[in-house]
């Protein structure tokens, strides 16, 4: 299914078209993203909303939707792709940088809570993550 997951329904969008033919989705993997080099002062709003929307908002909507049905069946498995970007602030593309950090940190801290259920983000034994 071909979507644009920088429109802020994209995400439940395209989980509430699988869920009527019944499509259980076991692997996740959040990966889309993109990032514009320029001088942040005068990078266009839409640039910047659209990367935080795409690289922040549909990464962790999706993660939330597809989770439950995960939870609900005891088996599946989420991957979210950051970058090394991730690790260092990145000039002149700011916030390409931060989105890929916020990544990193909502994975991580998932995962944290989920190992602290005895659960795992990358393996899913009978929960998910």
């Amino acid at each position: 299914m071909a979507l644009d997951l920088t429109a802020a329904s994209a995400p439940q969008l395209l989980f509430d078209q699988l869920q009527p033919d019944g499509v259980l989705v076991e692997i996740l993997v959040n990966n889309a993203g993109y990032g514009v080099s320029g001088e942040f002062a005068q990078m266009p709003e839409q640039e910047i909303l659209g990367q935080i929307q795409l690289n922040i908002s549909a990464l962790t909507l999706l993660t939330k939707l597809f989770l439950a049905p995960m939870f609900e069946r005891g088996s599946g498995k989420i991957m979210n792709v950051a970058s090394t970007a991730a690790f260092q602030p990145g000039p002149l593309m700011a916030v390409y940088y931060a989105s890929k950090a916020y990544v990193l940190s909502f994975s991580e801290a998932l995962a944290n809570q989920l190992a602290a259920r005895g659960e795992s983000l990358g393996s899913l034994r009978k929960k998910i993550v």
